[in-house]
């Protein structure tokens, strides 16, 4: 994968995660770098190693039904 395909597949995360578009690029970034998954490089994998802490830092921000809908979103992206 190129950088290109790397960065628009952060970007879709970042829009899956169902939060407010200032917040979620350095929300869904450190989630994922707590998670030990490089935002640069992170790829289906890494989504799906990332899951249980974007999970747990996404409960802060979004409602339940919230959190599920988002989740439903990162797993069918973790899926490809």
């Amino acid at each position: 994968m190129n950088a290109a395909t790397e960065q628009s597949f952060l970007d879709e995360i970042v829009a899956a995660s169902g939060l407010a578009p200032l917040l979620a690029p350095f929300t869904v970034t450190r989630l994922l770098i707590k998670a030990g998954v490089t935002p640069a490089t992170v790829d289906a994998d890494g989504l799906r190693r990332a899951l249980p802490e974007l999970e747990h830092g996404l409960a802060v921000y979004l409602s339940p039904e919230q959190l599920e809908e988002a989740l439903a979103r990162l797993r069918d992206l973790a899926a490809r």
